[in-house]
């Protein structure tokens, strides 16, 4: 089962972490027309905890050891592309924390351009 988990599951991360290298000039590009660079946008691919390693495969397999106990304690799957999230950022501050409800606003405005250039 495992070696399903991590051959999907590298093939799903390698896919997003192209995906966001495309994706977030378009979303800068489209947040400097609504602000004027006064803000810098970022979107941050957090996946395997964090560890954004060269080798995921070997990071994926790491994690998977380690987790195994607690996965079968919790009769859940703790380690994989499921668990990633998306971070959103204004000039280096997680906008989740510390942005304002203007900022969230126009996010998602610049995010729905950026969707409709690509």
């Amino acid at each position: 089962m495992d070696s399903k988990l991590l051959e999907t599951g590298i093939e799903l991360i390698n896919y997003r972490k192209k995906f966001f290298q495309e994706f977030e000039p378009f979303v800068n590009q489209s947040y400097q027309e609504i602000l004027l660079d006064k803000e810098k946008p970022a979107i941050k691919y957090f996946y395997l905890d964090g560890n954004d390693e060269t080798n995921i495969k070997e990071n994926f397999t790491r994690l998977l050891e380690l987790k195994r106990e607690d996965e079968l304690r919790r009769a859940s799957c703790l380690v994989g592309p499921h668990r990633d999230d998306f971070v959103f950022e204004i000039n280096g501050m997680n906008l989740r924390t510390f942005g304002s409800q203007g900022q969230h606003k126009t996010f998602q405005v610049a995010l729905r351009f950026a969707e409709f250039f690509t």
